[in-house]
């Protein structure tokens, strides 16, 4: 059971429904006990984001035959959710990391070279880089630049 709470794709939570009901099935309990934990199931798959036709099975081979009418909808849903996540998250790195080494060559154009420079720049944040970018040409002076955009130098 907390196996199943634990589980974050399709393929893993089917493996332990699947085992849970071959369980069962060997200790005869599949009637007896399958409908609490066919309940219990029901409870557990919409928290997962596995939308479910219908939240009442009377057995455990109701999940089984509710499984394999929906595990192709729910894979395809999970693939999605993950490529759209990791294609964010791949966005925003590359956004940081054009964003740092702009920073870089403006503040190096603009104060020279600085050893520290790309580390600081590094440990910035989005919004940190933005306000950075945005008042490099104004800045007079690199530590009150850094100073205006809340990020302190080392």
């Amino acid at each position: 059971m907390f196996e199943l709470e634990r589980a974050q794709d399709p393929e893993h939570i089917e493996e332990i429904i699947i085992s849970l009901i071959r369980v069962l099935e060997e200790e005869g309990q599949l009637t007896a006990l399958g409908r609490y934990f066919a309940n219990w199931i029901a409870q557990v798959l919409p928290v997962k984001h596995m939308d479910l036709p219908d939240t009442h099975f009377d057995s455990m081979l109701d999940v089984k035959s509710m499984l394999a009418e929906n595990m192709r909808k729910w894979r395809e849903n999970f693939e999605r959710q993950t490529i759209e996540r990791v294609t964010r998250e791949v966005e925003e790195k590359v956004a940081k990391e054009t964003m740092v080494e702009t920073s870089m060559k403006l503040m190096t154009l603009k104060f020279g070279p600085s050893p520290t420079r790309e580390e600081l720049l590094a440990s910035c944040t989005i919004q940190q880089l933005e306000v950075l970018l945005e008042h490099i040409l104004d800045a007079q002076d690199e530590d009150v630049l850094l100073q205006a955009v809340t990020i302190q130098p080392q």
